[in-house]
């Protein structure tokens, strides 16, 4: 890219490789543990607020109804995670992990800090706190495109 290429063509352009190199770090990085970054988010979000409601974790997803249940399917077919009634309110649903569940999300927890220290090092320090807030304007402005 250079300074005659349109603005707009430089951010897709640049919206593409981020996508491409998410990608190659989810496989780079999670590849062993057979999760995408997406099903590390549900472990992540099920360990922080254990027991979840489904209904939360779809807000948090920010995904239609079907697509979270999709994106659960795999980790309750591991037994990973595990589907509950609320004893208080049958209408709703539990997400808690299972023993497995936990180990596997400690393992992929370990391996994604890591990861991003070895990322946040390729970031001069000088430079980490501007790169971050960048990206939050970018997702507040998608966010403001695609959900209204």
């Amino acid at each position: 890219m250079d300074i005659t290429t349109p603005p707009e063509r430089q951010t897709f352009m640049l919206l593409h490789e981020l996508h491409k190199q998410l990608r190659h770090f989810q496989e780079a990085q999670l590849g062993g543990s057979e999760l995408t970054l997406t099903q590390y988010a549900i472990l992540d979000a099920i360990a922080q607020r254990e027991p979840l409601p489904l209904s939360q974790l779809h807000r948090h997803l920010e995904v239609e109804k079907s697509t979270t249940t999709r994106l659960l399917a795999p980790l309750i077919r591991r037994q990973w995670v595990e589907r509950q009634r609320n004893p208080a309110d049958g209408r709703v649903v539990l997400l808690s992990l299972s023993e497995a569940g936990r180990e596997g999300y400690r393992r992929a927890a370990e391996t994604m800090h890591a990861a991003m220290g070895a990322l946040n090092q390729e970031i001069p320090v000088g430079e980490r706190v501007t790169v971050q807030r960048a990206l939050r304007q970018f997702i507040q402005a998608l966010r403001t495109r695609t959900l209204g």
